[in-house]
C-alpha cells in the first residue's frame, strides 16, 4: 500500500488489496493547470466540479445514467438515437425525429404550442396554417359539469344538443340565420324590432308593434279572430 501526503493524514492512499485509490473527504482529484475539474466526495455529496474555461463534455456512443444499486435506468442515450428519461426505471420521455415521445401525463403551468396538434389519433386536430380546430365525426365538444351542452357532427347531421336543465340561449342584439350558402335570409330577429321569417329570402311574415304583418297568404285550417277584422 501506498500513502500519499503523510501516513498520518491518508487523504490519499492506494489500497493493493481491493485495487483501489482511496481519497479522504473533501481530497479532491483535480485535472488542469487552474485545477479546472475536480471530483471529491465532501462527506456529504459526490461532486464533479467543472470550474474552469468551456464546458464539461462526456463523450460515449452510448450513455447510461442509474441509481446507486444499479438495477434502474434514469437517464439512457444513444448516439443517433434517442434519449430517454425513466421514472423508477419506466421511461416516460423519450426524444424522436419528429420531436419528443411522452408516456403518460404531462403536467405543467402553462403550455405554448407553435404548430398543429393532434388529440387522439386525429379525433380533434388544431391546424395552425389554417386557423382551426377540427372534430371528426362524434367528436364533441361539451360544457357543463354533465355534459350539459354538445356541439358535434354524427356523420350525417350537425347537432347542437342540451340536455341539462334550463333553457338553451342565444342572446344577441341581432340575430340573423341563413342558408348553408350564406347567400339567403331564413330568420332575422332585431332586438327591440321585430321578427322576420322568409321564403327563398322573400320575408313572409314580421312581427310588429300591433301584431303580425303577414306577406302572401294565409293557409290554415281554422281562423279565429277576438277582436275587430
Amino acid at each position: 500500500d501506498f500513502t500519499f501526503n503523510g501516513a498520518s493524514s491518508k487523504d490519499m492512499v492506494w489500497d493493493s488489496s481491493d485495487g483501489n485509490l482511496e481519497f479522504a473527504d473533501n481530497a479532491a482529484a483535480t485535472f488542469g493547470n487552474s485545477d479546472d475539474l475536480s471530483i471529491f466526495h465532501n462527506g456529504s455529496n459526490s461532486i464533479i466540479q467543472d470550474s474552469g474555461t468551456g464546458q464539461l463534455k462526456i463523450q460515449t456512443n452510448i450513455l447510461s445514467i442509474e441509481n446507486a444499486a444499479g438495477n434502474a435506468n434514469m437517464i439512457s442515450a444513444v448516439e443517433g438515437n434517442q434519449v430517454v428519461l425513466h421514472f423508477n426505471g419506466a421511461g416516460k420521455l423519450s426524444t424522436k425525429t419528429d420531436g419528443v415521445d411522452v408516456t403518460g401525463e404531462v403536467q405543467c403551468d402553462s403550455l405554448d404550442v407553435d404548430g398543429d396538434v393532434d388529440f387522439d389519433g386525429g379525433q380533434v386536430t388544431y391546424s395552425a396554417s389554417n386557423n382551426t380546430l377540427d372534430f371528426a365525426d362524434n367528436a364533441k365538444a361539451q360544457f357543463g359539469a354533465s355534459d350539459d351542452l354538445q356541439i358535434f357532427h354524427d356523420g350525417s347531421h350537425s347537432r347542437i344538443k342540451d340536455t341539462g336543465t334550463g333553457t338553451l340561449r342565444v342572446t344577441s342584439n341581432r340575430f340573423v340565420l341563413n342558408n348553408a350558402a350564406d347567400n339567403q335570409t331564413l330568420i332575422d330577429a332585431t332586438e327591440g324590432a321585430g321578427v322576420d321569417l322568409f321564403f327563398a329570402s322573400a320575408k313572409k311574415l314580421d312581427t310588429e308593434a300591433y301584431g303580425i304583418n303577414v306577406t302572401g297568404t294565409i293557409d290554415t285550417d281554422t281562423l279565429i279572430v277576438t277582436g275587430v277584422s
